[in-house]
């Protein structure tokens, strides 16, 4: 999918968010991108798939601790996959 680059790419989105405490989220995401037209020498439109998921842990107003991981799909390729741990700090 990223063979193409990222020039004239539709993306299709849908997400969801849970707050059980005050200091502690969740969420997720899927994206769908797609051509708006067949690239040359390619077989569709569709181009690929990521699944995005994360938490985030207020230890205080100005500290927040950030973990997320991501899954891409990419179409006729191998499963690619990141994940990263950040701190936050607000000054």
């Amino acid at each position: 999918m990223y063979g193409y680059s990222y020039s004239n790419i539709m993306k299709a989105s849908a997400g969801w968010q849970f707050n059980p405490r005050d200091y502690l989220n969740f969420d997720i995401t899927g994206n769908v991108f797609m051509f708006p037209e067949e690239p040359e020498g390619g077989d569709g439109l569709y181009g690929a798939s990521e699944v995005t998921a994360g938490a985030t842990f207020s230890v205080t107003s100005d500290l927040n601790f950030r973990l997320d991981g991501t899954l891409l799909f990419p179409k006729d390729e191998d499963m690619q996959y990141q994940a990263e741990l950040k701190a936050v700090l607000g000054l």
